[in-house]
């Protein structure tokens, strides 16, 4: 009998033990679920708070371009950019930048006119026959065709340039344009004369190179830096976003219409995208 007894609870425990295995799995199971599920729903919460934080910036400092219209925006803004703070109601300060944003070559020539897309088309092959890839800085996806003389790099302008004259050397005129941007810093109607005359470019030739070139910019990047406010006072850089945009009384050729379903979603901006937090503002 006692034997019996003693087989008994030595096969019982035995089981005893697997199921408490068993039981302790299915609970690490399920807590570890619930965990994921949090962590889920604290990603969408955040995701949701976040695009809508980040449109009512976009949607601020859009309607802040309006009051620009008309207004000298270089004289406005400060040697590094700065135009100004904006402090919202949640505490937290915009410091919003601006930058000339139409030095560059446009590549997305899709929803142009046909002489526009051919002008761009033009510009690009030029710029690709010398350069394959081209930096970064000296091509955009959006705005007009038109580039801005002022903050054009040297590859930017000789393939402006060398378009203009059909494929021939373009070089004077480059020398001329940066040795008088160097010297005046603000350039003329006068300089963009005398480089085009020092280049040797016909009367076809320059009026070529004034459709596809501006002394003022009529697309402007923009960088907002997001402060939140701290314990212990000032405020942490939290997000950095640019966008671009052109002056709403723009009513020049070359505006990029191929991304209609974009722009309506970005309000007065043609690109908008969050930027990488870094020391300094980038350009």
């Amino acid at each position: 009998m006692t034997l019996a007894c003693t087989f008994r609870r030595g096969f019982a425990l035995p089981i005893v033990i697997v199921l408490a295995l068993v039981v302790g799995i299915m609970a690490a199971v399920v807590l570890e679920r619930q965990a994921y599920q949090r962590q889920v729903v604290a990603r969408q919460l955040f995701g949701y708070q976040d695009t809508h934080f980040e449109r009512g910036v976009r949607e601020v400092v859009g309607q802040w371009t309006d009051s620009l219209i008309g207004q000298p925006i270089d004289k406005m803004i400060s040697s590094d950019g700065h135009a100004l703070d904006i402090q919202r109601p949640d505490g937290s300060l915009l410091s919003v930048y601006l930058f000339d944003g139409q030095g560059s070559i446009l590549t997305e020539l899709n929803g142009l006119s046909q002489a526009d897309a051919a002008d761009g088309q033009g510009i690009l092959d030029a710029m690709h026959a010398k350069n394959p890839k081209p930096d970064l800085s000296d091509v955009r996806p959006v705005g007009p065709v038109r580039v801005c003389v002022g903050s054009a790099s040297a590859d930017v302008l000789d393939a402006i340039g060398t378009y203009a004259k059909g494929g021939k050397s373009a070089r004077r005129f480059v020398e001329s344009l940066l040795d008088a941007r160097k010297k005046k810093g603000e350039l003329t109607d006068s300089d963009l004369g005398t480089a085009m005359n020092a280049a040797d470019l016909t009367g076809d030739q320059q009026a070529i190179a004034r459709r596809l070139l501006v002394l003022t910019p009529e697309l402007w990047n923009m960088v907002v830096d997001v402060y939140q406010p701290t314990a212990r006072g000032g405020g942490d850089l939290v997000a950095r976003y640019g966008g671009r945009f052109l002056l709403a009384n723009y009513g020049g050729g070359g505006g990029n219409t191929g991304r209609q379903t974009t722009m309506v979603s970005l309000g007065k901006f043609l690109w908008w995208e969050h930027l990488p937090i870094e020391e300094e503002t980038p350009h």
